[in-house]
């Protein structure tokens, strides 16, 4: 997925949830900016004060850290494909390979207790922020469904098949197939299969893995996978509401996780097809700035407007914590801290995304007997 949902989309369905404006603006923001948080590294300040910070991404071209699978551990593992120990509950995978087991599956038992455990985190200064993180995660199970966030044979795929107006299957233009061969020589995550996963409007295409280990021919409707993505995303986000609402200790009962929140109403559904299919640019910025014209115009009940969205630079969640606009930081600059540092969106966004790192690499994951720190 791209900005257009993990941004457009999350801030849509927290509007109609129930998140006040300003909620719905930091959860959209953290949730896109675990796609932009490419940066990592210690933090000085001309007080003495210092920070460290985690970086939640790297650019796709960025063949030194991609071809790193520790660092594919750290960054691709726990925030964009997260392990899904082949849908299996705790306990109940059998005769399946470790590589097997990390394959990004949709709406996983793995999945749904990152989701509770955020929930749970909800009271903190960056809970927000955390749940943001983890709607980033938890939408990416659909759309990166059968790939694993590692260098491995099992993500490289055969030509990929679009359904075109025609009703007929046929395969990718011949420049999309030079990038997949470009791309095929380092397969971490969906690389392989290019950026077809993130396309809201494709409602067929296909393929087949090299390792087939069974899996035969994959057809994917992205658009269906989206929607389910959208209805699961805003139960969720009304039981945070209810739960952050709910006197302690907390009678708001997690272990049914959706049980009891309503979905999307039908008029909400019909809006998010017809923005999914209607947009159909394959570039996911201007699809984004697309989602925003249509909020203006009126094509979105209840939502009269989207919050613009700048990762660096001024006006930035970065600039304001920091005051810096550079896209990388100059190795050793000193930064001038200021006591809204502490409470500032950017380095709650990090806290949250340190403490989720921490919390799946070295419990939820473990507690599936997957060890992958």
């Amino acid at each position: 997925m791209q900005k257009d949902f993990h941004y457009d989309v999350i801030y849509v369905l927290a509007s109609w949830a129930g998140f006040s404006l300003e909620d719905a603006s930091t959860l959209a923001y953290a949730s896109q900016y675990v796609d932009d948080a490419n940066n990592t590294g210690h933090l000085k300040f001309d007080t003495g004060a210092s920070y460290t910070r985690t970086s939640s991404a790297h650019d796709v071209f960025d063949v030194y850290h991609n071809a790193d699978n520790v660092e594919n551990h750290n960054v691709w593992l726990p925030f964009h494909f997260l392990p899904g120990n082949c849908g299996y509950a705790k306990g109940k995978v059998e005769d399946k390979s470790f590589i097997e087991r990390i394959v990004c599956t949709p709406d996983s038992f793995v999945a749904r207790d990152m989701v509770k455990e955020s929930i749970r985190s909800g009271d903190k200064p960056y809970g927000l922020h955390r749940f943001g993180i983890s709607m980033h995660t938890y939408a990416d199970t659909w759309a990166h469904r059968g790939f694993a966030g590692v260098i491995d044979g099992i993500n490289k795929v055969k030509s990929i098949f679009w359904r075109n107006d025609s009703n007929q299957l046929v395969p990718v233009d011949l420049i999309q197939q030079m990038k997949n061969r470009v791309v095929d020589l380092l397969p971490v995550g969906h690389g392989p299969a290019v950026y077809n996963p993130d396309l809201p409007y494709l409602k067929e295409w296909q393929f087949s893995f090299i390792e087939d280990l069974g899996r035969g021919v994959q057809t994917y409707n992205n658009t269906q996978y989206f929607l389910l993505a959208a209805e699961n995303i805003i139960k969720a986000m009304r039981l945070f509401i209810a739960y952050r609402k709910s006197p302690r200790p907390l009678a708001c009962d997690l272990s049914a996780l959706y049980d009891g929140y309503p979905g999307l109403t039908e008029e909400q559904q019909n809006t998010l097809e017809s923005l999914f299919v209607d947009i159909r640019d394959e570039d996911g910025d201007k699809r984004h700035d697309e989602w925003g014209r249509r909020a203006i115009a009126g094509e979105i009940a209840g939502v009269s407007s989207i919050p613009s969205y700048q990762a660096k630079g001024e006006g930035s969640w970065k600039y304001k914590a920091l005051g810096t606009a550079l896209e990388i930081d100059d190795p050793g600059q000193l930064f001038t801290y200021t006591p809204e540092f502490i409470i500032s969106d950017w380095k709650q966004f990090h806290d949250g995304l340190q403490v989720q790192r921490q919390y799946i690499l070295l419990e939820l994951l473990p507690s599936y007997g997957i060890c992958i720190s």
